[in-house]
């Protein structure tokens, strides 16, 4: 069932306790995937929908992910992706990656695609998008 995933609010809890919703609402919205082999593209629009702040994304090894899951992290998210992991999404290839990638995801600065096929040169591109436009640093790890 898609609906048993996790989602972790900053930190920790400790933000909700004492008076500190500023606090808590500034810190990273997580959504953790990770291992749901059962998430498609479409049940991903279904999550993100609800959790439309979420900047931290981890999709690591959902091989149930689409080319159009990147489209679909774009119109739901777009500027609040900070990170995205896509460890050992195998079917994900450079092209869905690639398409636009700067103007997709501006905030982005890392990024994981441990075990994706992605080749050397896409990689590359992401990084020279990103310096032509001035956009902030992106960390690669493959």
């Amino acid at each position: 069932d898609v609906a048993q995933h996790r989602r972790v609010k900053g930190r920790g809890d400790w933000a909700s306790s004492g008076g500190l919703d500023d606090v808590e609402s500034a810190l990273p919205e997580t959504l953790d995937l990770s291992g749901r082999t059962d998430v498609s593209s479409t049940a991903i629009r279904i999550l993100l929908d609800a959790q439309p702040k979420t900047s931290i994304l981890k999709l690591d090894g959902c091989l149930g992910l689409g080319d159009d899951s990147m489209d679909i992290i774009n119109s739901v998210l777009g500027v609040h992706v900070t990170e995205l992991s896509l460890v050992g999404c195998t079917q994900l290839k450079g092209d869905a990656l690639m398409l636009n990638f700067h103007k997709k995801f501006p905030c982005l600065h890392t990024l994981n695609v441990r075990g994706c096929q992605i080749e050397d040169k896409d990689k590359a591109m992401m990084i020279v998008s990103r310096i032509i436009c001035g956009l902030p640093r992106i960390e690669i790890r493959s």
